[in-house]
């Protein structure tokens, strides 16, 4: 904006009573635009870890607390689910109570067990080929493991939405690596979800997951995105390892100790398992208003 020129001369009682307003304005909506790009931050062990917004994604958690309840109830209850991020029109639907069917969306995940160890740089390198071996070895049992995480997390969401809107995960296979970095592993999943009462044809979804180490602390991030064709498995491998390069450049650079005697083969299967869960959990919202409509 072009504030006049007045150089020269001595402010008329106008003027004086538009600059000040003037430059309010401008300092507000700097502001305003400092404090939305500012990265959300959330607490992993004690530590606080920053997170960026994944391009034009807008986080989504908090905004209905029947969704929020809802997907910890279908999480594995080995996982803690961190931060999650949607599309701007699917938070407002979530917001106004609507179903919100995003073909594309975010999640961050940290394993119960370990979020308080600390595991940097140099652990992570020491201890990545042995989670890779387990993901690869996890391949043969992966659709028992998943049928049992969904049949629990179907009897707790039974009290909230009724017994006839559960989920259904069919087809869950490893489709391979794609980040095999010293400080990354980064694999893709695919599956069929849908809700068994519905009667229609499942959903085919991707899960692009990335396991690193940020600021000490070991994160499971994830980007899902609705099946069509590969454009859609190469947007979620891209989109995981850009969030992947902001969060580590947001946040301290940390080298960890010694990998020593610890067992991150249960690791890699919960970053497993909780990818796959993590995309089911994207019709939660259709189960909300299912809910609401047959109330």
């Amino acid at each position: 904006m072009m504030l006049p020129d007045y150089a020269g001369q001595m402010p008329t009682r106008t003027a004086r009573q538009f600059l000040p307003a003037a430059l309010l304005m401008l300092l507000l909506v700097g502001s305003f635009h400092r404090a939305t790009a500012q990265p959300a931050s959330v607490e992993v062990g004690g530590r606080q870890i920053l997170v960026p917004n994944p391009g034009d994604f807008v986080r989504s958690d908090g905004v209905n607390p029947d969704v929020d309840s809802a997907k910890a109830a279908l999480l594995p209850p080995s996982n803690r689910s961190l931060i999650s991020f949607a599309t701007k029109e699917d938070v407002e639907k979530l917001r106004q109570g609507e179903a919100a069917q995003s073909k594309r969306s975010f999640n961050i995940q940290v394993v119960r067990s370990i979020e308080s160890r600390e595991i940097g740089e140099k652990t992570f390198a020491q201890l990545r080929d042995e989670s890779r071996a387990e993901i690869e070895k996890a391949r043969a049992t992966m659709d028992a493991q998943v049928q049992k995480l969904v049949a629990s997390g179907n009897k707790r969401l039974a009290g909230q939405f009724g017994a006839d809107a559960a989920l259904s995960v069919s087809d869950t296979a490893v489709l391979g690596f794609f980040d095999e970095a010293p400080s990354s592993l980064g694999f893709t999943m695919a599956m069929k979800v849908g809700v068994k009462s519905d009667g229609g044809t499942p959903t085919k979804l991707i899960a692009a997951a990335m396991m690193t180490p940020v600021n000490g602390r070991l994160l499971n991030l994830y980007a899902y995105a609705e099946y069509g064709s590969e454009a859609d498995r190469q947007w979620a491998e891209k989109a995981v390892t850009a969030w992947r390069d902001a969060i580590r450049d947001a946040n301290p650079k940390v080298q960890g100790p010694s990998a020593g005697m610890f067992d991150f083969g249960r690791v890699g299967r919960s970053a497993l398992t909780g990818g796959i869960i993590g995309a089911a959990v994207g019709l939660v919202a259709w189960l909300l208003k299912r809910k609401k409509k047959d109330a």
